[in-house]
């Protein structure tokens, strides 16, 4: 417990430092505990552009395992962790109970502050369990799973060219946040003082003859208000950029990194929304981990010591 206690502290730290963070969760049943537990996975990218992934909650949900026993384990967790208003999006199957759960944490949420894209982003629906009741549905019925594979894809190729311009209008209103945001603190710290006539600011600033100061001050100026060009467009218009090594190699967080001054807005986009997860699987592996720790053996593990082993 002290080990985990530390551990804990050291992820708290990392977490202060951290913008945006996607949420992954799921309910699993120990076979040998008779119980259910519920794990809460946070995804975030580093301050090196590096995708982390930490187990920060296992823990046991009486039944009946409702929307609001959910939701309430859920925004506990976020509280004691203090990122209750980093929160980005949150990956989660398709229960009915996980709907009213995201409903009521799309109102709580919404209380406090501005969700991004009107909410459309914060629900993510876990692509892996919709896959698998697709595939569960088609070996039920196997006589006819060609017929109704070839009608998924025709189905799929026309939604995709419907969606196509939607999802084209949401890229531009999501980055257009972004640029309001960015020019919002720009604007919040440009120095407006004033120099006095001993040659100080408020900000205790020399005031030498070559007048940097007020070149500074003139440089944030113009860096404050929105790009003359958008990022999105200069991406957008670029060529497709073709890696020439092994393709296994090519880090898309590495890319963005290294073209951050390129893209100085749509970097910080692209930081933000790569992290979402389209599964919960990164939750869901966390479950075989649990069916080791909770063996025939040590059935008996109380769930606060089965969340600090977990995590």
């Amino acid at each position: 417990m002290q080990v985990y206690e530390v551990e804990k502290k050291k992820l708290k730290a990392l977490l202060k430092n951290v913008s945006k963070i996607c949420l992954t969760t799921d309910l699993w049943r120990s076979s040998n505990q008779k119980i259910e537990y519920m794990v809460l996975t946070a995804h975030f990218i580093d301050s090196n552009w590096r995708l982390q992934k930490r187990i920060i909650s296992f823990v046991h949900i009486p039944p009946p395992r409702r929307g609001v026993e959910i939701v309430d384990c859920i925004y506990k967790c976020l509280q004691e962790w203090g990122i209750e208003n980093k929160v980005f999006t949150i990956s989660i199957d398709n229960a009915t109970s996980n709907d009213v759960a995201i409903r009521n944490l799309k109102d709580t949420f919404s209380r406090t502050r501005k969700l991004l894209c009107g909410r459309k982003l914060f629900h993510v629906r876990c692509c892996a369990h919709i896959l698998n009741l697709m595939v569960q549905d088609g070996l039920s019925e196997i006589a006819d799973c060609i017929d109704k594979v070839h009608e998924s894809v025709r189905f799929i190729n026309h939604k995709a060219r419907a969606n196509l311009a939607k999802v084209r209008d949401d890229l531009y209103e999501i980055y257009e946040e972004y640029v309001h945001e960015l020019v919002d603190g720009n604007n919040n710290s440009v120095e407006t003082n004033v120099l006095d006539d001993d040659g100080t600011s408020g900000g205790n600033v020399k005031h030498h003859k070559s007048g940097m100061s007020e070149i500074l001050t003139y440089v944030k100026t113009l860096y404050s208000g929105p790009p003359q060009e958008s990022d999105l467009d200069a991406y957008l218009i670029e060529a497709c950029f073709i890696h020439l090594g092994d393709l296994d190699q090519f880090d898309v967080l590495e890319w963005w990194k290294a073209n951050g001054l390129r893209f100085r807005i749509l970097s910080k986009m692209a930081r933000d929304i790569l992290v979402i997860l389209i599964t919960t699987v990164a939750s869901e592996a966390a479950f075989s981990a649990g069916s080791r720790v909770i063996d025939t053996y040590r059935a008996s593990l109380a769930p606060e010591t089965v969340q600090a082993l977990l995590c």
